[in-house]
Parts: C-alpha cells; structure tokens; sequence
C-alpha cells in the first residue's frame, strides 16, 4: 500500500477533508468522472472487486445515458455525502473473503489483512447508514440488477429503467467493460472486471487473523439488517 493509498483511505473516512484534499490532489479527469458533488444524480460505491464496474456500466446502459454519479473511488466519504445530500446511493457488498482474493489476484503486492481493516472501515460506516441507502449484494448485482435498480426508485422516487438480465445486455455491459480495460489496463485478464478463468485458477491463501474473522461478521450482520430494510 503506497503512501497516496493509504492518505487517501484515511480521509476517505471523512468527508469534510476527502473532497478538498481529492479535488486538490486527484487529475481532472478522476475529478469530473468520479468524485460525487452536488450536482450529480446518485453515488453507486463499494470496496473494490464488487461489481462496482459492472453496476456502473450496466446502470448507465439501461438508462441510455451518461448519468453523471460517484463512483469507483472506494470511499466511504462518497456515500456518507449521498446520504447527507439526500441522494439516492446504492452501496456494492461482496463477502469480504471473495472481494479480498480478487483484489489480491489482481494487486499481488496488497497486505491482506490491511485490505480486511479497510474492508471492515468501509462498511462499518455504511451499516450506520443502512437506512438511508441501497444494499447491493454482489451475486444480486451480477444476476438481478433491475430488481436494485427498482428499488433504488421505490426509495428515492426516482424512475430510473430497469437493467434488464438479458444474455444481450449482459453481453453489451461486458463488451463496454473490455474496452474500459483495454484502455485502463492493457486488457490484462486479472484486471479485467467480469467473470475470468484465468483468474479462477489462481490460488490465494488467506490469513487466519481477527480482522478477517470481523469482516465476515461484519458482513453476515449487515446482511440480516439490510433484509430487514427490504436491501
């Protein structure tokens, strides 16, 4: 974890000195494509590895625009601004043990058990939100879209279309996804942000530690409580 990383995901904790420091810091581009102000129209966020590219992709291609949001910078500052704004925010959640290989795949360097610490910070701040937000489990993500999206709408009133889980929409999102990663990443197959073979057959051995062992429970307490707002 380098030192912009680790500044970053401490502010990212406070919103008051995130979005100063980010716009102060960060290229424009990172600025106008990704950080939340208040003029956006929702903020979609989650640890890396959760389906945060495929949610983006696939919301803007059902809506048949350019929805300006945040997204992608994995921070709990740009939910917690969503919620003091009042605008609509779906929060990404993938078992950590899941998001945490994935991320190690593609970062080999990643401390894992510093990645479980900012996993659990992330979502420690979403749980006290939880009310106020939309919880996106990343199988539903990947499978059921629309069925987020819908109440994403019944929340916040809004009347945004449905990403309908067709085998050609799916395909579409997946394609724009390729081009993105060819662009970002040099089309590696561990960045790539869809499902891989290749990195299945990677083999990652995660520690045996506490912070791992709260993140799960973080994650299974998160579960039972988003049920019960209806996710």
């Amino acid at each position: 974890m380098n030192v912009k990383n680790t500044l970053k995901h401490f502010l990212g904790r406070y919103p008051a000195l995130f979005f100063p420091a980010y716009r102060l810091t960060a290229p424009r581009h990172h600025i106008d494509e990704c950080l939340f102000s208040p003029e956006k129209e929702l903020v979609i966020e989650g640890f890396p590895r959760s389906a945060n590219t495929f949610a983006v992709v696939a919301f803007r291609q059902a809506q048949g625009r350019d929805v300006s949001m945040g997204h992608h910078l994995h921070v709990e500052a740009q939910v917690l601004r969503a919620v003091r704004l009042g605008k609509p925010c779906i929060v990404l959640i993938r078992r950590p043990d899941d998001a945490i290989r994935s991320l190690v795949i593609r970062h080999p360097s990643v401390n894992m058990d510093h990645a479980y610490r900012r996993w659990k910070l992330f979502y420690s701040a979403a749980l006290r939100v939880i009310d106020k937000v939309v919880m996106a489990p990343f199988e539903e993500v990947t499978r059921n879209y629309g069925d987020i999206i819908e109440r994403l709408n019944n929340k916040f009133g809004t009347n945004y279309s449905r990403f309908e889980h067709t085998e050609a929409n799916v395909k579409n999102v997946f394609q724009e996804i390729e081009e993105i990663n060819k662009k970002l990443d040099h089309g590696l197959e561990t960045h790539v942000a869809r499902p891989s073979q290749k990195r299945g057959e990677v083999q990652v051995v995660l520690p045996h530690s506490n912070t791992r062992d709260d993140a799960n429970r973080l994650f299974e307490q998160i579960m039972v409580m988003a049920r019960k707002e209806g996710l």
